[in-house]
């Protein structure tokens, strides 16, 4: 099988973000090809205010989103997991907006990624819920073939400066 040219995998990765940007308008966070702790790709466009808070208190060692998808393979509504964190990481994400959410876990040829994305009004319905999980594979599969792409970080075009 022959490698698509960089620039092709890079409007690839941008068609599928502009996708699941779209079924999940409040934010997301993906982590493709997590290596310990540490993502080869980061793909996040959850509100400034809360991204900044998140990181400034070391939420992700105790966010239930990402300890369920360090330990399961799937998709959970964020109403489904447990927030046993001293901190109740998901009262903190519904005090800015992240009310309702879905995570996806998936691994594949011993490469996993985890992706959450969030909605304000409601649940996600099931049909939005196999298509964004259908995006996280899309985009799992697209950058292992090689993860040297250069796109770090993502935001649609109309979401202003970082």
């Amino acid at each position: 099988m022959s490698k698509a040219p960089l620039f092709q995998q890079v409007i690839a990765v941008e068609a599928v973000l502009d996708k699941l940007s779209d079924i999940a308008p409040a934010g997301f966070a993906i982590a493709l090809h997590v290596k310990f702790s540490t993502p080869s790709f980061m793909f996040q466009t959850y509100p400034a205010d809360w991204m900044s808070h998140y990181t400034q208190n070391g939420l992700v060692l105790q966010d239930p989103t990402v300890l369920w998808g360090f330990a399961n393979q799937g998709r959970i509504s964020w109403a489904d997991l447990e927030d046993t964190s001293p901190d109740k990481v998901m009262e903190q994400a519904a005090n800015f907006g992240l009310k309702y959410g879905l995570t996806i876990a998936l691994e594949d040829n011993a490469s996993l990624s985890i992706a959450s994305f969030a909605n304000t009004q409601r649940e996600f319905t099931a049909e939005q819920a196999d298509a964004l999980e259908a995006g996280v594979k899309e985009l799992h599969t697209i950058t292992a073939a090689d993860q040297n792409l250069s796109v770090e970080r993502w935001r649609p075009p109309d979401a202003g400066p970082q």
